[in-house]
C-alpha cells in the first residue's frame, strides 16, 4: 500500500517537472521584452472599457491617462509584434463596446 502512494506522488513529481519545462513556458525567459509587452495587455483593456463608461471628464481623463501610460508601455517595449496584435484586439473591443447592449449579454 505505501509503495503505491510512493508511486503515485512521482508521478506527480514527474508531471510537474515536465509541466514546468513545457507548454513555452521556458520559451518565454528568452524574451522578457514579450513578457513587458504582453502584460499591459489587460491594462489598456481596463482603461478603454472604463472610458467608454465614465460618466464625468474627471473619470474620463483619468483613464485616459492610464490608457496613455500603458500604451506608451506596451509601444516602447521592444517587442513590435504585440504592438501589431493591438489592432486586431482593440479595433473589436472598442466596436462591441460602441454596440448598445452587447456587452452585458456577453
Amino acid at each position: 500500500m505505501a509503495k503505491d502512494i510512493w508511486l503515485q506522488l512521482a508521478g506527480v513529481l514527474f508531471a510537474t517537472l515536465c509541466l514546468s519545462v513545457s507548454f513555452k513556458i521556458s520559451e518565454t525567459t528568452r524574451f522578457p521584452n514579450s513578457i513587458h509587452a504582453v502584460a499591459w495587455y489587460p491594462w489598456i483593456l481596463f482603461a478603454v472599457a472604463c472610458i467608454f463608461r465614465s460618466k464625468t471628464v474627471k473619470q474620463w481623463i483619468c483613464y485616459g491617462l492610464l490608457l496613455f501610460f500603458a500604451l506608451f508601455c506596451l509601444f516602447t517595449a521592444g517587442y513590435p509584434y504585440f504592438i501589431l496584435y493591438l489592432v486586431f484586439l482593440i479595433g473589436p473591443y472598442m466596436l462591441a463596446l460602441l454596440i448598445p447592449g452587447l456587452p452585458r449579454r456577453f
